[in-house]
């Protein structure tokens, strides 16, 4: 009788082990007994606070989220394949507007929605550069024919080509100057060589032409 209520006294603790909703391994890691897909598996603690955060996370945008579920039912499509034909249609779009603006070149159109997508090749030249230190500078149709070119042809950044164009502009309109002002010199030297005063009107008129 004794080893019988021993037995029964031990069932209870056994039973009471085999309920306990938390388990601790080697290292002390306390596991949790998590359900899903009607599947119950033992994660850490660590993970479980993790899901949870998660899926308060979830709660946040849960209304937003439902409501483009609706949407892209009515589209007989996925989430995700509703979210990629938005994106497509908005490219479509703003390819159409750039192509006007291109008048009518669809390549170059095609060229500039690369830059302002910024998620290809073609794109990672630097445009966010060229913005920051020429802020008036809002598209990259308003950079020269030239500047665009040649990132296209040698593989460079926006910002370098659009500087060394500047800089090739500037030398050029310095050498203009200097070629000017040689000019007038010239032009007064012959006025002296043929004797007398110079008038200055002529002198001046004479600059102008230059000019």
């Amino acid at each position: 009788m004794t080893e019988q209520k021993e037995d029964l006294t031990a069932t209870p603790e056994a039973e009471k082990e085999q309920a306990s909703p938390a388990k601790t391994v080697a290292g002390d890691d306390l596991l949790i007994p998590v359900k899903f897909n009607k599947e119950t598996k033992n994660i850490p603690l660590a993970k479980a606070a993790e899901l949870i955060q998660k899926g308060m996370k979830y709660d946040i945008i849960k209304n937003d989220y439902e409501i483009l579920k609706a949407l892209a039912k009515g589209e007989n499509k996925s989430v995700s394949d509703f979210l990629m034909l938005l994106k497509t249609e908005k490219a479509e779009t703003r390819k159409k507007q750039l192509t006007e603006k291109c008048g009518g070149d669809a390549e170059l159109a095609e060229h500039f929605l690369a830059l302002e997508q910024g998620n290809s090749s073609e794109a990672d030249n630097g445009f966010a550069e060229i913005k920051k230190y020429f802020p008036e500078i809002n598209f990259p149709e308003q950079l020269p024919d030239t500047v665009l070119e040649c990132c296209e042809e040698k593989g460079t950044k926006l910002l370098d080509e659009y500087l060394r164009f500047l800089l090739i502009e500037n030398r050029e309109k310095q050498k203009a100057e200097a070629e000017n002002r040689k000019a007038d010199k010239r032009s007064l030297g012959s006025l002296k060589n043929k004797g007398g005063a110079i008038d200055p009107e002529a002198a001046e008129f004479l600059k102008g032409l230059w000019k």
